[in-house]
This record gives C-alpha cells, structure tokens and sequence, in this order.
C-alpha cells in the first residue's frame, strides 16, 4: 500500500496543531483540515497500524444475575462467582470473534513539524453499513499515551483482555441491580 504524504497545503496546518498541542492551546480550524484529509486522501495513512478495542462499559451493561438466570440457567440455580466470571469472559471473547458492535479499531496518525516535534491525532472506527464511521479522540503525545487514555475510559484492547483479572470482572458484574451502570 502506497500512502499519501501530507499535501504540501496542509504543512502549515499541521505546524499549528503541534504548537498549539505543546502550549496547551486550541487550533479547531487547523485541526478541522487534518481531520478531513485523513477521513478523504489520506485515509490509508490510518488503516497502517491499528488495534481493536471494546468498551467494557458497553459489554457489562449486561452482566447482571437476572440476564444471566434468564438467557443461560435453568430455574433455581444459584449463580456464583466464578459462574459470573466465566460467563463475562466468554462474552468478551465472542464479541471480538463475532465482529461485534461493542468492538472498534483504534488508529492514529503522526503529524511532525521540521523541528521534530511531534503529536498524534487519534480516532476510532466503528464499520457500518455505508463504510466506516470515525470518531476522533484527540491529541496526543504518544500513541502509548491514547491507549492509555482509551484504557482509562474502560476500553480494552484484544490483548488485554486476557489479562483482567476475576476481582475486575466481578466489578463490572451488575449484582442485582440490572439496571444501573458504573460511573466512570
């Protein structure tokens, strides 16, 4: 895959992102045309290197006994812990498998200026009928800060998954109380 280079045009554009990024100001104009020639042109830059991540928020929201009784267990069955966790887990692992909804990918691009600073600007993609759907993130200074920042939303990549641990599943477990929903 041969990738577009920023245009020319947008060199300035991208020279006051990164200033306005480390002097903590705000650039929507500039930001506005990055935005739209990766999302147009340069899309391909953003498909180079990605992850897929899930909302734990978003998955958990139906982790509660009384779901879990109706869908999954005969009457009268005591759920336990370790059934919750099970469950959870394997919910998790199916809606990567299945190309679930809850799953996205996460992207970003470097924009450096000659002096070599850089920033990233982060999206995540959601693919919908009509192609993918983009939802940008933000600024960042690396793309170990966005996963970071994504992980600190409650959003887990493929590979991380496997490392929560059972105190965490339970966490999220909605006991009892099916219809509410952890604040972040």
């Amino acid at each position: 895959m041969t990738l577009a280079p920023l245009p020319d045009s947008l060199f300035s554009a991208s020279d006051a992102v990164i200033d306005a990024f480390l002097n903590g100001r705000e650039t929507e104009d500039a930001l506005k045309q990055i935005k739209e020639w990766l999302e147009l042109d340069g899309f391909e830059n953003l498909l180079v290197d990605y992850d897929w991540v899930i909302s734990i928020d978003n998955v958990a929201s139906y982790w509660d006994d009384k779901e879990f009784a109706l869908g999954w267990l005969e009457d009268g069955v005591k759920i336990t812990d370790q059934m919750r966790i099970e469950h959870a887990r394997k919910m998790l692992i199916s809606r990567f498998e299945d190309d679930h909804y809850d799953v996205v990918s996460c992207h970003s691009y470097k924009l450096e200026n000659r002096h070599g600073q850089s920033v990233f600007i982060c999206c995540t993609m959601m693919l919908i009928p009509g192609g993918p759907e983009v939802t940008w993130q933000g600024l960042f200074s690396s793309e170990e800060e966005f996963r970071s920042n994504l992980k600190k939303s409650n959003c887990l990549t493929s590979y991380e998954i496997n490392s929560l641990t059972d105190e965490q599943v339970l966490a999220f477990w909605q006991r009892k109380t099916p219809n509410l929903y952890l604040v972040k």
